[in-house]
């Protein structure tokens, strides 16, 4: 299966996610705009996602007394 189908797949429940926060919608936020859209439109943007690598950071060592 390749990328863009298998994210096609988990479309529809996110647009159900969306679309269930029914007073959004209303008040015209951005569930609204999307409640808006053709259907199509709407499957094709939650089927596309953008992942951002971001350089790991290293941890804080950890705290072994209080501090003031």
């Amino acid at each position: 299966m390749s990328a863009p189908s298998l994210l096609a797949v988990f479309a529809h429940p996110k647009i159900a996610a969306v679309l269930a926060h029914r007073s959004e919608v209303e008040r015209g936020a951005l569930p609204g705009l999307i409640a808006a859209l053709p259907p199509d439109a709407r499957e094709r943007l939650f089927a596309t996602e953008w992942y951002i690598r971001h350089t790991p950071m290293t941890v804080a060592a950890p705290q072994t007394a209080l501090t003031v």
